[in-house]
């Protein structure tokens, strides 16, 4: 009987212990999925009896959205805030900023650089096989992003031919760990994305006019950020600061990631 009571007390007991621990959840964009998840950790790791929950992608909107109606504290975002969205009473800190990259799968051989105008040849269908590029023979198959998407508006700022394109060629991916897991799996694939999330996947990263996307001449980035409607208070706002920390900036920078603050 005593052992009984024992078990019934720690079965009582044991929600209890779940409820106290603090869990704070930030959906949105899949631009800083990864980068997120290892500094929430980290973060947790440091904080006891604190959860830091990065979900899978919803797009930088999808956030916003989840925050507006209540969902969430603090949304992650990988573009500056919409006027709209302004007016809708949101703020935002970037935290980091992210080199876009052209990333190919590894079997395209020796290619390692790609020029502006060979970019906007492959993404308009204009050059359909690596071998005129240096590569190995092969037809390319490109993977690229809806209009908005944070990458692709980056690259159509630095490259205006890139906007200019009426009909793009291959087709179109919805997010950036779906974009990865494509040119990861299939032969010959071609896409873009943060860097910060391609050093994560089995993908070449490819260099744009020559220049490395580590280097700080590098010319296309796209900003990590957190947006929210009610001040952050409690553990979100103890994330945010925590992003600011050394340890923080360090493991940005190991990541494939400029640190903002």
């Amino acid at each position: 009987m005593r052992h009984f009571l024992l078990l019934v007390s720690a079965i009582l007991f044991w929600p209890s212990l779940v409820l106290c621990q603090e869990q704070l959840t930030i959906p949105g964009t899949g631009d800083s999925q990864i980068l997120l998840r290892i500094l929430a950790e980290s973060f947790s790791n440091s904080h006891s009896g604190i959860k830091v929950h990065i979900p899978d992608s919803i797009g930088s909107s999808g956030g916003i959205r989840a925050v507006d109606c209540g969902k969430a504290l603090i949304a992650r975002v990988a573009r500056p805030l919409k006027d709209r969205e302004k007016a809708m009473g949101f703020n935002n800190r970037i935290f980091a900023y992210s080199p876009v990259v052209i990333i190919a799968h590894p079997d395209i051989g020796k290619l390692e650089s790609l020029t502006s105008q060979e970019i906007i040849g492959i993404f308009s269908g204009r050059i359909s096989r690596w071998e005129e590029l240096g590569g190995h023979p092969g037809p390319i198959l490109v993977a690229n992003r809806e209009p908005g998407d944070s990458s692709r508006t980056h690259l159509e700022q630095h490259l205006p031919d890139f906007a200019a394109i009426k009909k793009p060629a291959g087709e179109i991916i919805y997010s950036t760990p779906e974009t990865l897991a494509t040119v990861e799996k299939f032969a010959n694939t071609i896409g873009y994305c943060p860097l910060s999330m391609a050093i994560q996947y089995r993908v070449k990263v490819l260099h744009l006019n020559g220049i490395d996307p580590t280097h700080p001449s590098y010319p296309v980035s796209t900003p990590l950020g957190l947006a929210w409607k009610i001040a952050p208070h409690g553990v979100a706002r103890d994330f945010l600061e925590y992003l600011s920390t050394p340890e923080a900036r360090s493991i940005i920078k190991k990541n494939g990631a400029i640190p903002a603050l």
